[in-house]
C-alpha cells in the first residue's frame, strides 16, 4: 500500500499545469506560465520560410528607424530641460502601486528609465539654459525611449535569421540579451544585502583604507539615498492629495454660494477665509516650505557624504562613449550609469533611478575596488569572491532541502 501511494504521490507532482494566460491568432499561438512568455506558431515549412525572409528583408528598415530615433531623443536633450525630461521617463516607468502590482499586467519597464539616462549622460548639458519641455515633447521623448528600446530587442532577438550561430549559442544570446534589457532585481532584499555583505566585508580594512568606508556603511548609505527620493516622492504625492482636497472644496463652495456678482478676487478671498480652507493651505504651505530640494535630488549630510555621492556619480558627457561607437546610443552598449548612477551637475547630485542603485551595489563596489587597485582585485577580491559565492548557494541549498523535507 505504502508502495502505491507513493507511485500517486509522484505522479501527483509531476503533472503540468496549463498557461495562466494564452492568445491564439492564426497560426501563432502566444501562451504565458508565470513570468515566462512562449510564442508557437502552427506554420506549414514554405510558410516559416517566406516569414523569415520577410523578417530578414526589414531588419536594415527596422536599423534605420533605430537610428533616427535616437538622433532626435539626443536632439530633444539637447534643446529641453533635460532634468524634466528623466523625471516624466521615470514618473511612468519607475513607480507601481504595491497593493495592485503584477508583473504580468506591469506596463512601465526601469529599462527605459536607465536608457533615458544613459543617453543623457553622453553630451554636456547645461539645464539652466535649456527650455522647458512643453507636455508634447515629454510625450514625445518618452514615446522614443520606449520605442527605441523595444525596436532593438526585436532587432537583436530576429539576428537568428541571419544564421551566423548555432542553435545553442543563439539561445544563450538572445536569453542573456533580454534578461539585462528587461528584468531587474535577481533576488528577494534581505538575500541581496546577505549577498553583498558576504561579499565584501572580507575587504573591509582594503575598503576603509582606499575609501573611508566599510561594507556596511557603503549598504547603509546607499539606502539613505534611496530613502531622501522615495521621502520627496511621498511628500509630493501628499501635497498633490491637499490639492484635489481644495478642489474639491472650491466645487463646493462655488456650488452652493451665489457668485454673480463678485470679482473674481473676492471669490478667492472668501473662499481662503473659510476656517477648513485655512486649514488646507497652511498643510500645502507647510509642505512647501519642507520641500527645500527637488524630488530626485539628493542632499549631502551625515548619511550621504558628498565623496561618496562623488564616487556615485557622473557629469553629463562622462558617457560619451555611449554615442561615439558603433552602433551609436543603442541600448545594449556599455554605459557609465551602471556604477555611477547619480548625476551631479553645478554642485547637486541626482538620483532618477534609486532602484538601479540598489541592486547594482555589487557592481558599483566591485568597480571601486578594481580602480583603486587592479593587483588587489585580481590576487585577493576574485578569489574570494569565487568562495564565497560557492558557500552561500550550498547554504541556500541545504536550507530549501530542509524546508522540503519538513512538508
Amino acid at each position: 500500500m505504502r508502495k502505491r501511494a507513493h507511485t500517486r504521490n509522484r505522479k501527483k507532482a509531476v503533472k503540468r499545469k496549463g498557461p495562466d494566460e494564452s492568445f491564439t491568432y492564426g497560426p501563432l499561438r502566444l501562451a504565458r506560465f508565470g513570468r515566462n512568455v512562449i510564442l508557437t506558431a502552427n506554420w506549414t515549412n514554405d510558410s516559416h520560410r517566406k516569414f523569415l525572409e520577410r523578417v530578414r528583408t526589414n531588419r536594415p528598415k527596422v536599423r534605420s528607424e533605430i537610428e533616427e530615433h535616437i538622433a532626435e531623443a539626443l536632439a530633444l536633450l539637447d534643446n529641453y530641460k533635460v532634468f524634466e525630461l528623466l523625471a516624466y521617463v521615470f514618473m511612468n516607468n519607475g513607480l507601481a502601486d504595491e497593493g495592485s502590482y503584477s508583473e504580468a499586467h506591469q506596463e512601465g519597464c526601469f529599462g527605459f528609465v536607465e536608457y533615458a539616462i544613459s543617453l543623457a549622460l553622453a553630451k554636456p548639458h547645461n539645464p539652466s539654459a535649456q527650455e522647458r519641455p512643453t507636455k508634447d515633447k515629454l510625450e514625445r521623448f518618452l514615446y522614443l525611449v520606449e520605442h527605441i528600446y523595444k525596436s532593438a530587442w526585436h532587432y537583436h532577438s530576429s539576428e537568428i535569421v541571419e544564421g551566423k550561430y548555432a542553435h545553442g549559442e543563439q539561445y544563450l544570446r538572445t536569453s542573456t540579451m533580454m534578461r539585462h534589457m528587461f528584468l531587474r532585481g535577481d533576488s528577494y532584499p534581505t538575500h541581496h544585502k546577505e549577498l553583498f555583505i558576504s561579499l565584501f566585508e572580507p575587504h573591509n580594512e582594503f575598503l576603509l583604507k582606499s575609501f573611508g568606508f566599510d561594507a556596511l556603511s557603503f549598504l547603509k548609505n546607499s539606502e539613505e539615498i534611496e530613502l531622501q527620493v522615495q521621502a520627496a516622492l511621498h511628500r509630493c504625492v501628499e501635497a498633490h492629495k491637499l490639492l484635489i482636497k481644495l478642489h474639491q472644496k472650491f466645487v463646493e463652495f462655488a456650488d452652493s454660494h451665489d457668485l454673480g456678482d463678485l470679482d473674481l478676487e473676492d471669490v478667492f478671498a472668501t473662499f481662503n477665509n473659510l476656517p477648513e480652507v485655512e486649514l488646507l493651505n497652511s498643510e500645502l504651505q507647510n509642505f512647501s516650505t519642507h520641500q527645500d530640494i527637488g524630488i530626485f535630488e539628493v542632499a549631502p549630510n551625515a548619511n550621504t557624504p558628498m565623496p561618496l555621492l562623488d564616487l556615485l556619480s557622473a557629469h553629463f558627457g562622462d558617457n560619451a562613449q555611449y554615442i561615439d561607437q558603433t552602433p551609436s546610443g543603442w541600448p545594449l552598449n556599455p554605459s557609465v550609469f551602471k556604477t555611477r548612477p547619480l548625476i551631479k551637475d553645478n554642485g547637486k547630485y541626482y538620483c532618477f533611478a534609486p532602484q538601479s542603485l540598489h541592486y547594482n551595489l555589487p557592481d558599483i563596489l566591485e568597480d571601486l575596488i578594481k580602480q583603486a587597485s587592479s593587483v588587489y582585485f585580481n590576487e585577493t577580491f576574485q578569489k574570494r569572491r569565487g568562495k564565497v559565492l560557492e558557500d552561500l548557494s550550498a547554504n541556500y541549498l541545504r536550507a530549501s532541502n530542509k524546508s522540503h523535507s519538513r512538508n
